[in-house]
């Protein structure tokens, strides 16, 4: 229950409390006025045939002596009562003060209580941004990452590739050396053979010219 509600009830009960004892204290008046009354009209007379004057004018003064008895403690009950209504009145008044008074803290409370949670909002709201953001960022970062990985991946891979490709190519290159080489010896083996058979045609040519001089049928030798 709110502070505001709870004040409401201690008024409501304060006000029924004063109407009780505005109420109690007019029925307690009528309840003095009407014992007096009856103490006043009602006391009986005292028959002085049966008793004597010294007996009746002592009654007397006992009725006399409570009738004012009563009459003083009627209006001591009307006093207190006057006294505890005007004491109610001021109470009241306080009670409305303090709830009139502890209403505007309450306003002013949940003023600033309001102020807070809208603080509290925009700040909120403003880490939602930067999460999001840095959230973002993360996941450019990531990306950039995976693609960072990705180039260097594909690098190394055409840096294996390269490096095979120079090895095939230094490979084809030794055996293109080693063709030219042999090339080389088939050449000369060429050169070799082309010479022996000059020098064996120019041992043929000879020896058919020596055939010739010998032959006694010069010019009908045939080869």
């Amino acid at each position: 229950m709110s502070f505001v509600a709870r004040g409401g009830l201690v008024l409501a009960a304060v006000l029924l409390l004063l109407r009780f004892v505005q109420v109690d204290g007019f029925i307690m008046g009528r309840i003095m006025s009407t014992r007096q009354d009856k103490v006043i009209t009602k006391m009986p007379a005292v028959p002085t045939s049966l008793l004597g004057e010294e007996t009746a004018s002592r009654l007397r003064k006992d009725y006399r002596d409570l009738r004012e008895a009563f009459h003083y403690q009627a209006q001591y009950f009307q006093q207190a009562t006057r006294s505890q209504n005007e004491l109610t009145e001021d109470c009241l008044e306080q009670a409305a003060y303090m709830a009139h008074l502890q209403r505007f803290q309450q306003e002013q409370a949940a003023d600033v209580a309001n102020r807070d949670h809208l603080h509290a909002s925009s700040q909120l709201e403003k880490i939602r941004d930067e999460w999001e953001r840095l959230h973002h960022d993360k996941i450019v970062q990531d990306f950039e990452m995976e693609l960072a990985q990705a180039e260097e991946a594909r690098a190394h891979d055409r840096a294996q590739c390269a490096f095979k490709l120079l090895g095939l190519v230094e490979k084809s290159e030794w055996d293109l050396k080693e063709a030219l080489h042999e090339l080389r010896l088939a050449n000369n083996m060429d050169s070799a053979c082309e010479a022996e058979l000059r020098k064996h045609h120019a041992v043929l040519r000879s020896f058919k010219a020596r055939l010739i001089d010998h032959d006694p049928f010069k010019g009908n030798v045939a080869f």
